[in-house]
């Protein structure tokens, strides 16, 4: 009886690890959307005006990371994923086939 009574201690006490583990899996993925969201927003108006190199690089002393930090930091994330996206069709633009299907 004590046996079973340590099994099952561990076995709850396994299974309450991997909800906590599970919740903090969530929430920092959840953060880290939002966070390439905010990115991306600030380094789209680059893109979008075609300027190709401070959209890939960003603009240091205005605050902006560009898509490379975007991706290299969330690119498993759907705005990371979008960011992957212009990366690739902003070395394209810039001749850079290569580099561009790096990204693809």
């Amino acid at each position: 009886m004590e046996k079973n009574t340590k099994i099952l201690s561990y076995i709850v006490i396994g299974l309450v690890g991997v909800v906590v583990i599970g919740f903090l899996w969530t929430k920092n993925r959840a953060d880290s959307h939002q966070k390439a969201t905010t990115m991306l927003a600030k380094v789209s108006p680059y893109y979008d005006a075609g300027k190709y190199d401070q959209a890939i690089n960003g603009v240091p002393q205005e605050g902006t990371q560009g898509l490379q930090a975007i991706v290299d930091e969330h690119g498993s994330t759907k705005a990371g994923q979008l960011a992957k996206l212009f990366l690739a069709n902003s070395y394209y633009a810039l001749k850079n086939y290569d580099k561009a299907l790096e990204y693809l």
